[in-house]
Order: structure tokens, then C-alpha cells, then sequence
């Protein structure tokens, strides 16, 4: 490898046209001659300047161009009630709910008919800076344990909670930022992923036993492995067993069998290609869903005596539809497939034979699922895009399958006159794409229609039917919402991950642009009255589609992006997303990653459309580095007139946790900025 230096020093000279370029670097990048003109703007001390800077000159272009009323229906948008992410422990059910004003949700538990709150951060934090990042609670429900942050970091606190009192434990186990957590059967201790202390690769399997200090918790699993990979767990129904996968990226998992309380580990899969998920134990045998000679997914049951593949029962063979999930009930199974996106849940017995359809509300979402495996009911959270999510109950023992409302949060939305419809379009290559639109049931095709189109396109995520509010304003003022479901996401499968993954990834851009022409050439809009927006891999997304495709849209939002494609692994944890992208260190990887890298991209002289930029401070996932070096390049290169804004968020990170108030600000400048060039009438 070669470098030179342009400059003798990498200080920056900020000024009206942004930062300068001394310390600008070229090097040879696989063969390929990478030019990298603000790689200062990597360093903390130097990036300083810029970045407040453009922080205030980006706050008072969003002030000049305030919308009237927009904060205040923000507002009211963010006091719609929602519940989520329920889990059993006993005859207990715990899930979150988002109520009124509040800065963070409640975490509350459901006893019979009752409801208790047993957290309430906002009494902690009234700054609503303090988050709930996730929680475990026993297998009887006494005990639930959970993890708590500041400032959006992620970096997890592990406490324990005693449910019916209330009390706190002494345990407080740091480093524990999303974590995997199995409780034994009779509640005396779990087993938990931790961290290495200040690390952010290497994750391994502790034990921990109530009461005892934590600094002595021994490692169970993961010594040995490499740094990327993710080991979880999961205890079998007799308590004699741990299942531990271990996800080698996003398109392979091995698995091992864990004897207890012997505390001896096999290999059972291991070292081959195919995910295992949703993966549980019953009678000594292993259940998972692989996508293993199955891209769409089958349900298979494993003997760990005989783990072989030729001995694999195939219980649910692949089929039209992705299956995504599989839980143990009593006396059978459920699994849940998306259809094109759409989310499907099927009760089967033992053998995986159908025996009924779950009839879900309409056209939307399971977010979340748990059972158990002595009882014959489940708890599901569902939403749509214009619905928000309910808790539903399915009762499993009568002859059909019973859904009930268990929790549902009364909503003031008037939304009657949207249609939320599913089409597909063609792309590049001639395959067809799913995309969902959300629209007023009297809009016309003619070509005047405001469109905010968004995706995301990677690590096999798909983006189904749900509730979200960072868009529900845009639908509400009659705006057209349009979610594609770009190749790279899992909506239809592993081959269509596959087919975005690593050097295909361009193909993700080519169905995003594919999407604008679309739907411009159906007369729902046309370029100048449309906009994109997208977050983290989304706005790696957003800042392709800049680079590439400026003429088809009018303005662009784009979140915590990855937008230095050469350098991203470079800044943890960003090496466990190797596998989805590749890597510059890997001469075969480094040509395509510069190729559409969108800060390398970027080409002087060309009329960008009007972009916001948005960072934070504490974001622990993708770092500011890569907006800070895509803004300033793009506002150097700039031949229009319309703006490059760049805002960093303080005590924020990438998204996860954010309080009420923040997520007010931060969708107060998304959308002050996008109606500053597509401007919505009142309905």
C-alpha cells in the first residue's frame, strides 16, 4: 500500500463552503487509487469546529423555514398509546407501553386482568435520556432481569428485578449491551452474553447465580472464537440441555449442545453454510428453521446423536411463502412466514402437519411472538401501517384457533380515508419488487402527488406492514408513503438476501431507483415532488441513490448512514457487518466497495438535490465520521443551490431508546426540511 500526504497538517480551515482539505489522503485501496479528501475529519479534536459549525448554521435554516403547527401535531402524533415486545414468565406477561407524554415507555407486567408498572424511567430521568435497551424474565416470572442506557450508547446495566415486590437485586453487570440471556428452570441464575469489559467484539456465554458477584462469573462458551461472532442460547424443556447458536454474520450459524450440569460442549452443525434460527429443544430433540437447500426457509428437527444432516427430519419443507420463526406450544407448533411481506401465522402439530390457518387482523405485522411450551396459548404484538400495535392473545386448544385482544390502546387517529395497498414493480433486471403505499382513497395519478419513498435493503431485515410514527404525519397531511422492499432485507427469503449482499449489493441501489421510476411512470408522482428517506444501512441507501440517481428525486433525508464504504470497518463494531459488505482489506472486496461508496462517489460539478445529513454524538453503531466526510463532500462538490445541511445530535445515538421529546426534534427536522421542497397542502 501507498499513501501521500496533501498538506503538511491535518488542521481543517472551515469556512463558508465547508472544511478545507489539507490532510487529504490517496491511497492504493486494492488497486484502485482511493482519494479521500477529508480524512481529517476523522479526528475528534479536528472534526470539533466542523461539526458545530453546521450544527448551527443547519438549526437556523430549519428555524427560517418552520412550518406552522408541524411541532404541535408532532406532539399529539407522539401521544398516541402503543404496547410491545411482550414475554411470558409464568402466568405473567411483560411488555412495554408507550403512554401519552411520557419520555419513555413503562415497562409493566399483566397478572389476570391487572396491570402494575415495574419501571418507570421517567421518575429515574425526567430528561428521558435513560433507556430500557431489552429484559429476560424467568421461566416463572419471578424474577425478570433488563438492561438499562444513557445518551442512545446501547451500553447495557444488568439489573434484576423481584416481580411482586418490586425490589431490586444487588446484581449490576456492565458491558451487557444486546444481550442474550437464558434463566435456569427453577430461577436461581441465568445464562447471559456479556462483553469483555470496554470491548465491542468477542461476546461470550456466562453463568450467573442470584446473589453471588458478578466478577466471578465464569465463561461458559465463546473463549476461541472469532471476535465477529455471536453465540446465544437456549435451555431445553427438562432443564437438562443448552442449546447454544452461534451466528457467523447473517447468512451462517452453527450450533452446539451444551450437557448439564456437566457443562460439556459438542458441535452439532458446525462450519457450514445456512442460518439456524428460531432454534428450541423438546424431548431431546432440536427444532430450528434453516434456510439451509431451502432459501425460503424449512422447519427441521435435529438428533443430537445423530446430528448429521442426512438424519434431519424435514417436519415443514420450503414452501411459496418465507418462513421466518417457529414457536413450541403445548402439543404442537407455530410457525410464522411473511407472504410477500405480510405477516402469516400457521398452528401445526408435532410432525409440522397444518392443522389450522391463525387468523391475524388484516394486511400487517407480527413484531413479536412468545409462547411456552406447557401451555397451548401464545402473545402476539401486531400493528399495520396505519395501526398502532395491540397485544393479542391466540388460544390454541379449541377446535380454531381463538384470537383475542388482550391489550390495545384506544387510538384518536382518523385514518378512514388511507388505503394501504401492495403492488410491485420491475427492476433493473426484470425482477418484480414488493412495495408497499399508504395514500388517501381519493388521490389521483397525476403526476402531483407528494411521495416519500423508503427502504432499507440489507442483513436480511424485512420491513413489513407496521405502525410507525416517524411517517404517520406525511400519511396524515395526504401524503403518499411509499416501503419498498428492496433485495438484501429477508421479505422473500434468503436468496433475496443473497442477491444484496456483498458485491450485489448495487442491485439494492438499482431496485431503490427502480422504485422512483416507478412510481413516476404510473402518474402517482413525478420527480420534483418526491423525496427519500432512510436510516443506519437505509442511509447508506439515501446516500447512494444521491450519488447515483440526483435527477429523480427532489430532497433527501438521511440518518446515521454508513457513507465511507472503504473505511467502515475501521470503527467497532463495524467489522461484524464484514460479512454483509465485504471488506477494503480483501483485494477482491475493495473495488466494489469504492465503486459505490457514496463518499467516494460524490463527483464535483454536479446539481445534488437538497440533502440533511443526520448524526449523533453517542451513537456506538455507526459512527459521525461517516456523515461528517459525506456532508463535507457534498457540499464542496455542489453545483445547485440547494442545501447540504449536516446536524449532529448530542446525547443521542443511532436510534434505539430515544425519548419522547427527541423523537419529536429529530422527525420536527426531517420533515421541516423535505416540505422546504415538496411542500404539502392541507387536506
Amino acid at each position: 500500500m501507498f499513501m501521500f500526504w496533501t498538506g503538511a497538517a491535518c488542521a481543517l480551515l472551515a469556512g463558508a463552503g465547508g472544511p478545507g482539505t489539507a490532510g487529504a489522503v490517496t491511497e492504493d485501496v486494492g488497486g484502485v487509487a482511493v482519494k479521500d479528501p477529508y480524512r481529517a475529519l476523522e479526528d475528534d479534536a479536528t472534526a470539533r469546529p466542523y461539526l458545530e459549525t453546521e450544527r448551527r448554521r443547519a438549526a437556523q435554516w430549519l428555524v427560517e423555514h418552520r412550518v406552522p403547527g408541524l411541532r404541535e401535531r408532532l406532539e399529539k402524533l407522539a401521544a398516541v398509546g402503543s404496547v410491545g415486545r411482550p414475554r411470558l414468565g409464568g402466568e405473567r406477561v411483560f411488555f412495554t407501553r408507550q403512554d401519552g407524554k411520557a419520555e419513555q415507555p413503562l415497562f409493566v407486567v399483566r397478572e389476570g386482568t391487572r396491570e402494575r408498572v415495574l419501571l418507570d424511567l421517567g421518575k429515574q430521568d425526567p430528561t428521558g435520556k435513560t433507556a430500557l435497551d431489552w429484559f429476560h424474565p424467568s421461566w416463572t416470572g419471578r424474577y425478570v432481569v433488563y438492561g438499562i442506557s444513557r445518551n442512545g450508547d446501547e451500553n447495557s446495566v444488568l439489573r434484576v428485578l423481584e416481580t411482586g415486590s418490586g425490589r431490586l437485586q444487588k446484581e449490576e453487570i456492565p458491558d451487557t449491551r444486546w444481550c442474550d440471556l437464558t434463566w435456569l428452570r427453577d430461577d436461581s441464575g441465568f445464562f447471559y452474553r456479556r462483553f469483555p469489559p470496554g470491548e465491542r467484539y468477542s461476546p461470550r456465554i456466562h453463568f450467573h447465580r442470584l446473589g453471588t458477584d458478578w466478577k466471578n462469573d465464569p465463561v461458559v462458551f465463546g473463549d476461541g472464537l472469532d471476535k465477529t461472532f455471536w453465540p446465544s442460547t437456549t435451555l431445553s424443556d427438562d432443564g437438562k440441555a443448552l442449546l447454544i447458536a452461534v451466528s457467523r454474520g447473517w447468512s451462517a450459524t452453527d450450533l452446539y449442545w451444551m450437557d448439564l450440569p456437566a457443562r460439556t460442549v459438542r458441535p452439532l452443525v458446525v462450519g457450514g453454510p445456512g442460518t439456524f434460527d428460531a432454534a428450541d429443544i423438546r424431548e431431546g430433540r432440536v427444532y430450528a428453521v434453516t434456510d439451509l437447500d431451502a432459501p425460503r426457509g424449512r422447519l427441521v428437527r435435529i438428533d443430537p446423536a445423530n446430528p448429521g444432516k442426512a438424519a434431519w427430519e424435514t417436519l415443514v419443507p420450503e414452501g411459496p411463502q418465507a418462513l421466518k420463526g417457529m414457536l413450541l406450544v403445548k402439543g404442537g407448533l407455530v410457525t410464522l412466514a411473511l407472504d410477500r411481506a405480510v405477516s402469516r401465522m400457521q398452528y401445526r402439530d408435532n410432525q409440522g402437519a397444518l392443522r389450522a390457518e391463525i387468523p391475524l387482523p388484516g394486511v400487517g405485522s407480527v413484531n413479536n411472538a412468545d409462547a411456552r411450551m406447557d401451555r397451548s396459548t401464545l402473545v402476539v404484538e401486531w400493528a399495520s401501517l396505519v395501526t398502532p400495535p395491540s397485544l393479542l392473545t391466540v388460544e390454541l386448544s379449541r377446535p380454531a384457533p381463538e384470537v383475542k385482544t388482550l391489550v390495545e390502546e384506544k387510538s384518536t387517529l382518523d385514518l378512514a380515508d388511507r388505503v394501504v395497498e401492495q403492488v410491485s414493480y420491475r427492476s433493473s433486471d426484470g425482477t418484480e419488487v414488493p412495495m408497499f403505499l399508504v395514500h388517501r382513497r381519493d388521490w389521483h395519478k397525476d403526476g402531483s402527488n407528494p411521495v416519500l419513498l423508503t427502504g432499507y435493503g440489507g442483513f436480511n431485515v424485512s420491513l413489513t406492514p407496521s405502525f410507525s410514527r416517524r411517517y404517520l404525519y406525511w400519511v396524515e397531511r395526504g401524503g403518499v408513503l411509499a416501503v419498498a422492499n428492496l433485495r438484501g432485507g429477508g421479505e422473500l427469503g434468503e436468496a433475496w438476501h443473497e442477491a444484496g449482499r456483498r458485491q450485489n449489493k448495487p442491485q439494492v441501489f438499482a431496485d431503490f431507483e427502480y422504485a422512483m421510476r416507478f412510481l413516476v411512470a404510473e402518474g402517482i408522482t413525478r420527480p420534483e415532488r418526491l423525496v427519500i428517506s432512510g436510516g443506519s444501512n437505509g442511509g447508506l441507501l439515501v446516500g447512494a441513490a444521491v450519488t447515483r440517481t440526483p435527477h429523480l428525486f427532489r430532497a433527501a433525508y438521511a440518518a446515521v448512514g454508513l457513507f465511507d464504504m472503504v473505511r467502515f470497518h475501521r470503527w467497532p463494531p463495524a467489522e461484524l457487518w464484514v460479512d454483509e459488505y465485504g471488506s477494503a482489506d480483501n483485494p477482491a472486496d475493495a473495488p466494489y466497495l469504492w465503486a459505490y461508496s457514496p463518499y467516494h462517489q460524490v463527483a464535483d460539478g454536479v446539481r445534488y438535490p437538497a440533502v440533511l445529513v443526520a448524526t449523533a454524538a453517542e451513537d456506538t453503531r455507526v459512527t459521525w465520521r461517516h456523515s461528517a466526510k459525506f456532508a463535507a463532500r457534498l457540499q464542496a462538490a455542489q453545483a445547485g443551490s440547494d442545501p447540504v445541511l449536516l446536524f449532529i445530535e448530542d446525547k443521542a445515538g443511532h436510534g434505539q431508546g430515544k425519548g419522547r421529546t427527541d423523537q419529536v426534534e429529530e422527525q420536527e427536522r426531517m420533515f421541516t426540511f423535505l416540505l422546504a421542497h415538496v411542500p404539502i397542502r392541507d387536506p
